[in-house]
């Protein structure tokens, strides 16, 4: 129960705190060339919105050595739930296992979404579904 919270807390407010990890990681948030990674499974999120209009967030997270994801942080958010939900979805994302010159590593990264809620469709890494879910290439 106790991870909940915290996985809660972190994803909690539409202008989160600056992001910090925990532990040794390899930091590709700006040059995502430099490791080794493909993506799995990266689900959009579940999000209704309220009335016409576009909401965005942006979420860091760590790729564990196994390819599961990590220290899901909100940096940003239009509102509450659209943060929210963004970090959900990130919790469920799947990649190879992160390499660096040969070696398994820890990834930090962060991706932007953009949700226009007049659709409740959902299509990932920056295809458009007439009013669905956008977001970018993972950092």
């Amino acid at each position: 129960m106790s991870v909940i919270a915290l996985f809660l807390a972190s994803c909690a407010s539409p202008t989160a705190d600056p992001v910090a990890f925990t532990g040794e990681y390899v930091d590709a948030r700006e040059n995502p060339a430099n490791v080794s990674i493909r993506t799995i499974s990266t689900p959009g999120p579940r999000y209704l919105g309220r009335g016409a209009g576009e909401s965005s967030a942006v979420v860091a997270y760590m790729v564990e050595k196994d390819g599961s994801t990590s220290q899901v942080q909100l940096v940003s958010a239009t509102d509450d739930e659209i943060g929210q939900a963004a970090c959900e979805a990130v919790m469920h994302w799947r990649f190879t296992p992160p390499m660096k010159d040969g070696v398994l590593v820890r990834v930090a990264r962060q991706v932007p979404f953009t949700i226009r809620s007049n659709s409740s469709a959902t299509e990932p890494r920056g295809r458009d579904n007439s009013g669905g879910v956008r977001y970018g290439s993972h950092q």
